[in-house]
């Protein structure tokens, strides 16, 4: 049907307005709520998964979500990454392939793992490949642990913690200070623990060449006592030259006995079935970086870095 008082190649434009008009009342006076839509995807933890090449960042949030009292523990939860007898390893890769790196600078050789008390890491970020931003060593990735600035509000916070390890109680103390008085703003983060493992293993051995059977009972254990002080110093000046100090200090002690002992059941025993012993082991960390910078012309900053680095163990 045609209207003779408008021309053909109008007639088109025309029905689309009142269409569009006609839908915009019925929007407005249709009594019936808007529909819900929900979306769903994949989870955080099945991205990191799937993706080989992404930087995986843990979170302070997720480091106090399941109260980890290690490193280890944290780590070994993040997909591709393993703690074989305290070392790290990415994709496989241990020693030599796996970089440790603290606030982006290598971290000093040989440091346990374990040193290193969760409270006092504010991320973790894990590089499941070389990248160009840090030192090409590791080859199989980076886990580069950022320690924490605290806050600049005002905080003083102690949290005092009972853990039940193999039986035994392991107490741990946590202090958060900080405090800001205008250009100058400083803090402290403090760890103090004392655990303690004991291990009772048996075994049954039996020799088809000396036609023996034995019985080997074990007792295992182990102390680790750990002090972990984190202390920091900024300060802002009114021409834009900026301070900032933040050193890293732990001490940690671990003492260690056992004995073995042979009970022969049939034919001849061993050369040594009685066997016994004891270690000691004192390592120690400090990492005291100083940084001044100066803000310069045309969004230009100037930066001088300064530190000291000191691991000594005996053990």
């Amino acid at each position: 049907m045609t209207l003779p008082f408008l021309p053909t190649p109008l007639l088109l434009p025309l029905l689309l307005c009142l269409c569009a008009a006609a839908h915009a009342q019925l929007a407005a006076t249709s009594p019936d709520p808007v529909p819900r839509v929900e979306i769903s995807g994949p989870t955080a933890t099945s991205v990191r998964r799937n993706d080989s090449t992404l930087r995986i960042v843990v979170s302070r949030s997720e480091l106090a979500a399941y109260g980890d009292n290690s490193l280890a523990a944290v780590l070994q939860r993040q997909p591709g990454v393993s703690v074989v007898g305290g070392e790290i390893r990415l994709r496989g890769l241990g020693a030599g392939y796996t970089q440790l790196l603290i606030n982006g600078a290598p971290a000093p050789a040989g440091l346990a793992l374990d040193s290193i008390a969760p409270e006092l890491i504010d991320r973790i970020e894990i590089l499941r490949s070389a990248s160009a931003e840090y030192s090409a060593q590791g080859s199989a990735g980076s886990i580069n642990l950022i320690l924490r600035k605290g806050s600049r509000q005002p905080r003083q916070e102690l949290k005092l913690t009972v853990e039940q390890l193999a039986g035994r109680a392991v107490p741990s103390a946590a202090l958060q200070l900080s405090a800001q008085q205008d250009a100058l703003g400083y803090g402290l983060t403090a760890t103090l623990s004392d655990s303690a493992w004991r291990e009772t293993p048996h075994s049954l051995e039996r020799s088809s060449t000396a036609d023996a059977l034995r019985a080997t009972s074990e007792r295992n254990e182990r102390q680790l006592g750990r002090l972990s002080l984190l202390p920091r110093l900024n300060w802002k000046g009114s021409d834009g030259a900026t301070l900032d100090w933040q050193s890293l200090l732990d001490l940690n002690r671990d003492h260690g006995h056992g004995n073995a002992q042979e009970t022969l059941l049939a034919g001849s025993p061993s050369s040594y079935p009685l066997n016994a012993w004891q270690s000691q082991a004192h390592n120690g960390v400090l990492r005291s970086p100083l940084n001044r910078g100066q803000r310069l012309a045309a969004d230009g900053q100037r930066s001088v870095r300064i530190g000291v680095d000191h691991s000594p163990r005996r053990r």
